[in-house]
């Protein structure tokens, strides 16, 4: 037995004994190499229900694994002369002083400065008609309403679902084509991938049924960031796509080394923004060994895609259900195949206890949420923390305000489960200091390193979002929503 051959038995087991022991309802993994063809195995149910078999033709929702098809459109458009990596992108107005606008290249690695987005319409609970709707209108709507930027661009790494929305936007009007035919053309014909569909509610025909817990299937949804999250394809079709970008096959040698390369700073596990890709060296040879990786999960969903540019090497998984187990599957190929490999630690979780000496204030600001603005208070100053919105105090359970290190920035939490329960309330946001009518990153040491917790320093400002996410309904299968408010609060007491 070959290394490859070894390297994907010990894959293709963790997922088989996942669909034995009933935790996945089914599954597929493949590993595909430049020289070794494709390798694949599938198991389980695509449709519970109806007693359907996983087939390698099965297509499975990708979710966020759709990113690298769209940034894959975007490079074609970039080689093109269509669309450059350092045009400005104009976003709706928020709460930031003036300032310049975020390039294209910002927004496709998520440092434009947007906020946490995702949601979903599920087709048999719609109130309004929308049979007029263009595949874009929902977009279109979206961002007139939530794109407001909450930070500067540059400052920190923030994923957001709403930036590839922004981006299909931004391609359809250069391009003049729509997305689902840019899609088509530059991925799924270039690549030959049948089995693929774009932006269905159920995906296209003979689909895995998205399943939530106890087996109860999903109705079809729909989101307004189809760029981030609405691609299905088969298991084949999926690890051909990774092959491609492993070969560089798709783009110019250029664009295919940039999409790769960290754009965004490392965060704590050890991987960077690319355009499209988490890129990661890992192993224990001299610089390591770039891996490109994008997972993907939502409800009813886990999918998971590497590339190892270096070996000519794609790995694809995918299931009709959330789980942690695709990325152990990967994690025991790529062990076997790159010497040293250990997989990503987990991120540090946020700090409790009351607030920092540097934020113990009285913060007062505004939070605007679409064409919504709200005075909004923080009140730290005490021993407890408060948060009123609009004159109404919202209650907090266990609330804290804490620095935590993320990308070179420090992050604040301010972490609150709201009434009724379900939903959670958190600040994402970063000190800042004001330099006239400018904000300034808050960095305490001229470096611009910031230790493992803000010192006593002060800053006199906090900007950012106030991201309020509600969960899953216990009555039925349904993925949660998160929308984020810009919010910008000055210091007002010591």
């Amino acid at each position: 037995m070959s290394v490859l051959d070894d390297a994907f038995a010990a894959g293709a087991a963790v997922l088989a004994g996942a669909v034995e022991s009933g935790e996945l309802p089914g599954a597929a993994f493949a590993v595909a190499s430049v020289d070794g063809g494709v390798r694949h195995v599938v198991a389980g149910l695509a449709d519970v229900g109806a007693g359907r078999a996983v087939t390698v033709d099965t297509p499975f929702s990708l979710a966020s694994t759709t990113k690298p098809i769209a940034a894959t459109v975007l490079g074609a458009l970039v080689d093109a002369g269509v669309l450059a990596w350092d045009e400005p992108v104009d976003l709706p107005a928020g709460l930031l002083p003036p300032g310049r606008s975020p390039t294209l290249l910002e927004v496709a690695a998520h440092t434009a400065g947007l906020g946490t987005h995702h949601r979903f319409a599920y087709v048999d609970e719609l109130t309004e008609d929308r049979s007029a709707w263009s595949a874009s209108d929902a977009v279109r709507a979206a961002v007139a309403s939530f794109a407001r930027p909450v930070l500067p661009p540059g400052w920190q790494w923030r994923y957001s679902n709403l930036g590839y929305g922004v981006l299909q936007l931004v391609a359809e009007r250069a391009s003049g084509a729509s997305m689902d035919d840019l899609v088509q053309r530059h991925v799924f014909d270039a690549v030959g991938m049948p089995t693929a569909g774009w932006g269905s509610p159920t995906g296209p025909a003979g689909a895995a049924v998205r399943y939530g817990a106890e087996r109860r299937p999903y109705p079809g949804y729909t989101t307004d960031h189809p760029c981030a999250s609405e691609a299905w394809c088969g298991i084949d079709d999926l690890v051909r796509f990774g092959l491609a970008h492993a070969t560089g096959s798709l783009l110019s040698g250029a664009m295919h080394g940039l999409l790769g390369s960290p754009v965004a700073p490392r965060q704590a596990d050890g991987g960077a923004y690319g355009v499209g890709w988490v890129t990661r060296d890992v192993g224990t040879a001299p610089g390591g060994v770039r891996v490109l990786v994008h997972a993907g999960r939502m409800g009813g969903v886990g999918a998971h895609l590497t590339v190892v540019p270096s070996l000519g090497l794609a790995i694809a998984a995918l299931t009709n259900v959330e789980t942690e187990r695709l990325g152990e599957a990967v994690a025991a190929v790529l062990a076997r195949v790159i010497p040293g490999y250990a997989p990503p630690a987990p991120t540090p979780g946020w700090r409790g206890g009351p607030a920092h000496p540097s934020l113990r204030a009285r913060w007062e600001g505004e939070l605007l949420l679409g064409d919504d603005r709200s005075p909004a208070v923080i009140d730290a100053s005490g021993d407890t923390i408060t948060l009123a919105v609009d004159g109404e105090e919202t209650p907090l359970v266990s609330p804290h305000l804490q620095p935590h290190l993320v990308a070179g920035h420090a992050n604040l939490a301010l972490r609150a489960r709201l009434a009724p329960a379900g939903a959670i309330l958190h600040l994402d946001a970063l000190p800042a200091r004001l330099v006239g009518d400018t904000l300034e990153p808050y960095r305490p040491d001229e470096t611009g390193a910031i230790p493992d917790a803000i010192p006593d320093a002060i800053p006199d400002a906090i900007v950012g979002a106030l991201v309020a996410a509600r969960y899953a309904s216990p009555d039925r299968p349904r993925q949660g929503d998160a929308v984020s408010a810009a919010l910008l609060l000055h210091r007002v007491t010591p």
